[in-house]
């Protein structure tokens, strides 16, 4: 069958700095799970066709009243969809996150004006997590809830011999004017039979060239997977609606024979774990690292999605550093107890603070994941994080990666808020605010308690706090910083983002 894979262009504000776009990892799963299969399978990339090339987005011919400032990065939506061979019977599109979805569904509308009978099916966190809505609003087929390798397979089959798509679990379509949802597919026990990513259908070198990755090396990168799931259930967190709890991992020899074949073939220099939560095992954790240490790769990897602490001390953390690790991310999300319960994020911050130390000792570069603007959060509950970031600081940790809150599609806090009517995922402004998300001056505000003046003063007083405290007790570390930013050997994200921005003013 012939199949097209699409990665739309980017949706930004033009005065964006924050995560770059990444080498799509989950469509590249989708495209070798395809390609085992047997299928012509095309791949457009738009953003990597284009990383430096920024549209004005203009839907129907003119600007959204307000929104001047928003652009697609990447080739046109025109260029994109001249792309797809005419004889095209089924296009996937990676629908990955919210903020992306106003560009996305105009460009399934331009899609389904030039080629009305191609079947247009999407995956993804988005439209997994409301694909109702995702249905409803757009020119979308078929939406493939969750893991989609087998089911993508059975769907194209089903579609190829023109047969209901009653029987196929993981889906959710239209049908004679109506919603269907299948039941959920069960999750993929061993990872090792699923077909790995179809890399050499992307130009993972041009994301490198351009250094788009999501950790702050400059070192030729590429995203891998050793685990999949996650078994918390923090309230923020679409992984529930996603994945599912169940959590399962590869045997740290395949990941490491999946990195041999990929430093041999793309020449990787380091090697981003997009897992949710990676460290989870202590033996499995071990046993990796002494791998890597035996195979003398002589690479890097980066944990830039953060990871839990339970099980990293001194001697986890001297074999993260042996085999590479020199990065490593913890995810806290705050420094109130209260809120941490509130969330369901099961992290004891002194044990935590205790992980941390072990760390530092074994000359890891430490970052940690914070959000801001949670929910009922109160102004005393910024102050205890503002007093964590010092204690932090205190003991060593390099940098901070704050993040304003917003709902993600299909999270237990998106639910609740779209039930308390203070977001309607129906209007086009829920989605357009979620690009401003890291200008603080539009940033939506999702608290009864604290307002919007106030939280603009707290963005700038915690990066303020901590960092004033980082180069008190280290004041070598402005030198160090200053040094990286300016000849871009960055070493934390903190690092790239600023020097990201300093080259965008200057």
């Amino acid at each position: 069958m012939k199949i097209v894979l699409v990665k739309p262009p980017r949706f930004e504000n033009s005065g964006t700095i924050g995560q770059p776009p990444t080498p799509p990892l989950g469509l590249a799963y989708i495209a070798g799970a395809l390609e085992v299969d047997g299928h012509d399978l095309t791949v457009i990339d738009a953003v990597a066709l284009a990383p430096r090339k920024y549209i004005p987005f203009k839907p129907f011919g003119e600007f959204i009243e307000g929104h001047e400032t928003l652009v697609t990065r990447g080739i046109s939506f025109e260029e994109a969809i001249a792309r797809i061979p005419s004889d095209t019977q089924l296009l996937g599109v990676h629908c990955m996150f919210s903020m992306n979805w106003i560009a996305d569904r105009y460009f399934l509308h331009l899609i389904r004006k030039k080629m009305p009978g191609i079947v247009i099916v999407a995956g993804g966190e988005h439209v997994s997590g409301s694909p109702d809505i995702c249905l409803l609003s757009s020119d979308l087929d078929v939406i493939v809830t969750g893991e989609g390798e087998e089911t993508i397979v059975e769907l194209v089959k089903a579609v190829e011999k023109n047969t209901a798509l009653d029987e196929i679990s993981g889906i959710v379509f239209k049908k004679d004017g109506k919603i269907v949802t299948t039941s959920p597919r069960k999750r993929k026990r061993n990872l090792e039979e699923i077909p790995r990513p179809a890399w050499h259908l992307f130009s993972v070198d041009t994301y490198n060239e351009n250094s788009l990755s999501w950790s702050a090396t400059s070192h030729k990168s590429i995203p891998i997977l050793a685990t999949r799931g996650c078994p918390y259930t923090c309230t923020f967190c679409s992984s529930p609606s996603m994945w599912g709890t169940r959590y399962f991992m590869r045997s740290p020899e395949d990941v490491l024979d999946e990195m041999q074949q990929l430093k041999s073939r793309y020449k990787i220099e380091n090697f981003d774990f997009y897992d949710l939560t990676a460290i989870i095992s202590r033996d499995w954790i071990i046993r990796f690292c002494k791998l890597l240490v035996e195979s003398n790769m002589n690479i890097t990897w980066q944990l830039p999605a953060g990871t839990r602490t339970e099980v990293i001390d001194k001697e986890v953390a001297r074999w993260l550093y042996h085999s590479g690790c020199k990065n490593l991310v913890y995810a806290p999300e705050s420094g109130s107890h209260k809120m941490l319960e509130e969330i369901h994020k099961k992290v004891n911050i002194s044990k935590m603070l205790k992980s941390i130390r072990d760390a530092k000792s074994e000359n890891l570069n430490v970052t940690l994941n914070m959000i801001l603007g949670l929910p009922n959060e109160r102004h005393i509950d910024i102050f205890k994080t503002l007093w964590f970031y010092i204690k932090a600081s205190g003991i060593g940790v390099d940098s901070i990666a704050q993040s304003n809150f917003h709902p993600y599609s299909g999270s237990e806090l998106f639910n609740q808020l779209t039930k308390d009517g203070k977001i309607n995922p129906n209007l086009d402004e829920h989605y357009l605010e979620m690009v401003y998300i890291d200008t603080n001056s539009r940033t939506p505000i999702y608290n009864d308690y604290v307002s919007r003046n106030w939280y603009h003063l707290y963005v700038y007083l915690t990066y303020a706090t901590f960092y004033v405290s980082n180069f008190v007790f280290r004041p070598h570390r402005i030198i160090k910083l200053i040094k990286n930013v300016v000849n871009s050997t960055y070493e934390s994200r903190f690092e790239k983002h600023l020097g990201e921005y300093f080259r965008k003013v200057i």
